[in-house]
């Protein structure tokens, strides 16, 4: 009998040693080289030789094969119904479409599932460490089980003093890519369940293809291996320069008139000869390569495309990101036209007024809007917009609603093409007017991202099927026994 739950994992992991076993090594922090131990480097020559110049980042990359054969083995997969000129849900998105026909074309008789890949991390204040993970989800699993801890894919943990840096998280990405395309490549077997109990059931063949992303915007620039999101070239969907303002911030003013040329494979392809000529941008705000410091290795994946392939985040791009901005415009800033500080407590008890359809994270009292989670801003967003009309000027909100009519289009549960065709509209207007009534300098790159918001509604449907939303309990579930003291190395036992 075991005496403790470490007994028990030890007895599963000795029973199960590839279903929970993983690839641990470390990053050299002075010249990225995997180590196997943290004491030094294995380089000879390397500035962390005798001993790191700082904590090595600790990595753990996981196989996907028996995670992914252990997931369709209890798990019923949806069957895709593919309509013209709609979509309701991601297996049935234009770009799962187009998967499936090139793949058949292959071979009728091929069983694909598709993935969604994320990335993100949490800071364990307590004990001044970063947890990063790396996880994705399976595409054709229902809805209602598709974004459960027990149905999701970890591709990797790592921890540190800070997030990763680009390089380390190349290094990471690499070993990540490569379980990938052995989905793709050789697939995998599994053992369906069955509604009749029979002895005969067979193994089914299967592959995977990533065919999308979804994270934050520094978050996504890791990933893609571009600049920051406060830099020139900082956007991970097309070539925008930005401009600094004499206010010293970046500003990115969209024009729908002459958009910017978008990111894709060929761009990337392109940039990628450019960097390999030791090319070194003397002006940032002329670079030749547009913001890419390196290659990035989701571009080996099959139908995966550098820029589009990655979606609109409605929960840091929208609703904690724009219109947060926005909130903070109104209610921070005095003597500017835009301002309804004063207005404050009309407001406050207006909000209070709402009778929301749910009782999920009800918005707290207005005065703490600047602690204000994402669902509450979203919550306020599509209920409370109304509210604003009778404490704004007549301009301000007639702008402010382009924004929540859009919102509210891009969360219907059936994305037609009319719709897509009003979304647009509606963000090109609110676009070309934000910088007439609140400045250029306030034209920060989260809100011009809101000019690619279409891209993955047209490629992918419904915004809420992809949102970050759905992988926020995925890295709280894994920080809860780090943030207990637990140590990385006893935490990835678990897995």
């Amino acid at each position: 009998m075991p005496k403790d739950f470490r007994a028990v994992m030890r007895h599963l992991k000795r029973n199960n040693p590839t279903l929970l076993g993983g690839n641990h090594f470390y990053i050299c922090p002075s010249c990225g080289n995997r180590c196997a131990n943290a004491s030094k480097c294995n380089l000879t020559g390397c500035q962390s030789s005798n001993s790191p110049v700082r904590t090595p980042a600790s990595v753990v990359v996981f196989p996907l094969v028996p995670q992914i054969s252990s997931i369709l083995e209890r798990e019923t997969l949806i069957i895709p119904t593919y309509e013209l000129n709609q979509c309701d849900d991601l297996p049935n998105s234009q770009c799962a479409q187009e998967v499936a026909r090139k793949e058949k074309q292959i071979n009728p008789a091929r069983n694909n599932v598709t993935l969604t890949l994320n990335t993100d991390g949490v800071l364990l204040k307590r004990i001044s460490r970063s947890l990063w993970i790396t996880c994705a989800c399976i595409n054709e699993l229902p809805r209602k089980t598709r974004y459960d801890i027990n149905n999701m894919l970890i591709c990797s943990m790592s921890t540190g003093d800070d997030k990763p840096k680009k390089d380390e998280y190349s290094t990471i990405l690499q070993d990540i890519v490569n379980e990938l395309k052995f989905l793709e490549q050789v697939g995998f077997d599994v053992l369906l369940p069955s509604t009749v109990k029979t002895h005969n059931r067979t193994y089914t063949h299967f592959y995977a293809f990533t065919i999308t992303a979804v994270c934050d915007k520094p978050a996504q620039a890791i990933m893609m291996n571009i600049k920051d999101p406060t830099g020139f070239f900082s956007c991970g969907w097309c070539c925008i320069p930005g401009e600094t303002h004499s206010s010293n911030s970046r500003c990115f003013v969209n024009n729908s008139r002459t958009p910017a040329i978008l990111r894709n494979n060929m761009t990337y392809d392109h940039f990628m000869k450019i960097l390999t000529t030791s090319y070194a941008a003397n002006d940032s705000s002329k670079d030749r390569a547009c913001g890419h410091a390196g290659p990035c290795a989701l571009r080996q994946l099959t139908y995966f495309e550098i820029g589009s392939s990655f979606c609109f985040d409605s929960l840091h791009g929208l609703y904690a990101g724009v219109f947060k901005k926005l909130m903070h415009l109104w209610l921070d800033t005095v003597r500017v036209d835009y301002s309804i500080k004063k207005q404050f407590s009309c407001l406050e008890k207006l909000l209070k007024c709402i009778r929301y359809p749910t009782t999920n994270r009800l918005p707290r009292a207005l005065k703490y809007y600047t602690t204000w989670k994402a669902n509450e801003f979203r919550m306020t967003l599509l209920f409370g917009y109304k509210q604003f009309e009778q404490v704004m000027k007549k301009k301000y909100y007639e702008h402010f609603r382009l924004l929540v009519y859009a919102a509210i289009f891009s969360e219907a549960r059936i994305l037609t093409t009319t719709r897509l065709d009003q979304i647009k509209h509606l963000l090109n207007k609110f676009l070309d007017e934000f910088p007439m009534l609140y400045g250029a300098s306030n034209c920060v790159s989260i809100v011009q991202s809101l000019s690619h918001v279409h891209q993955s509604l047209a490629k992918f449907g419904p915004i809420h099927n992809y949102s970050t939303f759905n992988f926020e309990s995925t890295v709280g579930m894994c920080r809860l026994p780090v943030a207990s003291y637990v140590s990385f190395k006893t935490v990835c036992s678990y897995f």
